[in-house]
C-alpha cells in the first residue's frame, strides 16, 4: 500500500474514532493519549482495563482493534474488528481492516471481498476511494464468480425535456420601457429532444451521429416563438491521455414569421486529465445564411472557450474563459424624408467568465448553478435613436451578466423533474439594449443510455 493511501486510512479512522460522542473512563482517556504517542502497549494496557471496567462501548471495541493490529497481534484484532460487523456505524471501517489484515495474511481473494463491499455500500467517500484502489489492486485476485462481466459499450443516448415558464420580460425591453409596460411578461413552453448514436466504435472512439430540436411557444408574443433543428457528425478519439472530438453540424432556425437562417458549424474539442482535474478547449467555427430580410445575420461566427473542471467530494466545478467574435454583413438603411441614415452592427465581439457547479446531495437530489459574465463591443458604431428620440452615433458596448439556480429531482431511473430560477442583466451604452429579465421555469425529464 501506497504511503499517501496510508496516510489518508489512519487519518480517516482517527478522526472516526474522535469524532464519536460516547461516556469515556479516565484508563479510556489514557489509552488514547498513549496512542497518540506511539506507545501502543500501554494503551493496548489501558483500553483493556476501560475494557474490564464496563465500558464495552463500540468506540472501545474498535479502538481495541486498531491497537491490536497497530501490535501486529492480528488474530485478537480481527476478533475485534468482527464483533463490529453488527454496528452500522462501524461496520465499513471493520471491513475495510479486515481486508487489510487479510492482505498481511497472505489471503488476497479474502481481502479483495472485503474491499467490494465496502466500495459497494460505504457512504463515506474517502473510505470509498480507498478500498475501490485496494480492490482495484487485488483485482486478479477475484473469484471466477464475482467478476463482473465486461459491460456493453453504450452506442446510443436519449434526452427528451417538456417546461413551462414565466419571463417577466419575455421582449427584453429596456428597463425604462418595460417598467412602463403593464404586460411585459409572458409565459411559454419549451420543448427539447437529443439523441445519438455510434455509427462505428463507442465513446471516444467512434463516429456519432446526433440530432437535436428545441422549440419554444409563447402564451401571447407568438412572433419570438423559435423551433431550432440540427444535425451533425463527430469523430472521436484519443491520443494518449488527450481525448479529442472533430466534427460538423447544420442547424436550421425559424421563428413563428417562418425560416430565419441555417447555420454550418464546424467544432473541435480537446479534454485532458492533469492532476486532481480536467482542462478541457472548445472551437467552433459557423456559417449563418439567412432567408430575406435578414442579410444582416449573413457571416461567420468564432467562438472559443478554456474550462477547468474538478471534484470535490460530491460537488464538481468547472469555471472557464469564453470569447466569440462575428462578421456578419450588419445592417445599413438610407436616410428618408423624416429620418436620417441608420446603421446597427451584429458584430459583436464577447470576452467572458463562467463557472458551473453541480452537488450531488444523494441518489435522489441534485443541486447546480451557472454564472456568465461578459463584455461585449460591436466592431463599428450605431447610428440610430436612443430612448427619448436622441440620435446616437457611437460603439456599442455591452456588459451582460447572468446567473441560473437549479434543482433537480429524480423520480425513477429514467425521468427526473427540475426547477430553476434565472436571471439575465444588461448594460449597454444605448439605454435602449439595457434590460433586465428574471425567469422561473419547471421541466420534466426523460433519458436514456
Amino acid at each position: 500500500m501506497k504511503a499517501t493511501t496510508k496516510k489518508w486510512a489512519a487519518t480517516l479512522l482517527l478522526a472516526a474514532a474522535a469524532n464519536t460522542a460516547f461516556a469515556a473512563s479516565g484508563h479510556f482517556e489514557q489509552g488514547r493519549e498513549a496512542f497518540k504517542a506511539g506507545d501502543y502497549e500501554l494503551a493496548l494496557k489501558n483500553f483493556n482495563l476501560a475494557w474490564g471496567e464496563g465500558n464495552n462501548t463500540a468506540t472501545l471495541a474498535y479502538n481495541r482493534a486498531v491497537t491490536y493490529y497497530k501490535l501486529g497481534q492480528l488474530e485478537p484484532a480481527k476478533t475485534a474488528f468482527s464483533s463490529l460487523l453488527v454496528n452500522t456505524q462501524w461496520v465499513h471501517l471493520a471491513r475495510y481492516n479486515l481486508g487489510r489484515i487479510a492482505e498481511q495474511e497472505g489471503n488476497m481473494q479474502k481481502a479483495y471481498l472485503w474491499y467490494i463491499k465496502v466500495d459497494e455500500r460505504a457512504n463515506n467517500t474517502r473510505l470509498q476511494r480507498l478500498a475501490q484502489s485496494r480492490a482495484d489492486a487485488l483485482k486478479d485476485y477475484a473469484p471466477a464468480s464475482s467478476k463482473p462481466a465486461p459491460p456493453a459499450p453504450k452506442t446510443s443516448a436519449v434526452l427528451l425535456s417538456l417546461g413551462y415558464a414565466l419571463d417577466d420580460n419575455a421582449t427584453s425591453l429596456a428597463e425604462e420601457l418595460s417598467s412602463q409596460a403593464s404586460d411585459a411578461s409572458d409565459t411559454y413552453f419549451r420543448m427539447f429532444g437529443y439523441g445519438h448514436h455510434y455509427l462505428t466504435g463507442e465513446k471516444n472512439n467512434g463516429v456519432k451521429l446526433y440530432a437535436l430540436a428545441q422549440m419554444r411557444r409563447f402564451q401571447t408574443f407568438n412572433s419570438y416563438d423559435t423551433t431550432v433543428l440540427g444535425v451533425g457528425a463527430t469523430y472521436e478519439t484519443k491520443a494518449d491521455d488527450v481525448d479529442l472530438d472533430f466534427g460538423t453540424r447544420l442547424t436550421n432556425i425559424a421563428t413563428s414569421a417562418g425560416p430565419l437562417a441555417n447555420q454550418i458549424s464546424f467544432i473541435t474539442n480537446a479534454a485532458k486529465p492533469i492532476g486532481p482535474g480536467r482542462l478541457q478547449a472548445d472551437y467552433q467555427a459557423s456559417y449563418y445564411s439567412t432567408d430575406e430580410g435578414y442579410a444582416h445575420l449573413d457571416g461567420w461566427q468564432h467562438q472559443a472557450k478554456l474550462t477547468w473542471q474538478q471534484k470535490f467530494g460530491r460537488v464538481v466545478v468547472a469555471p472557464g474563459f469564453r470569447w466569440e467574435t462575428n462578421f456578419r454583413a450588419n445592417k445599413q438603411l438610407e436616410a428618408t424624408d423624416d429620418r436620417g441614415e441608420r446603421f446597427y452592427s451584429y458584430s459583436p465581439t464577447s470576452v467572458g467568465l463562467y463557472a458551473n457547479i453541480r452537488w450531488e446531495l444523494n441518489a435522489k437530489w441534485r443541486l447546480y448553478s451557472k454564472f456568465n459574465w461578459a463584455n461585449i463591443t460591436h466592431s463599428e458604431e450605431n447610428i440610430h435613436k436612443d430612448i427619448g428620440g436622441e440620435e446616437k452615433q457611437q460603439t456599442r458596448e455591452t456588459t451582460r451578466t447572468d446567473y441560473l439556480l437549479g434543482a433537480r429531482y429524480k423520480l425513477r431511473d429514467n425521468w427526473a423533474v427540475k426547477t430553476e430560477y434565472s436571471h439575465t442583466g444588461a448594460s449597454d451604452v444605448f439605454d435602449l439594449y439595457s434590460y433586465d429579465k428574471n425567469v422561473f421555469a419547471l421541466k420534466l425529464e426523460y433519458s436514456w443510455e
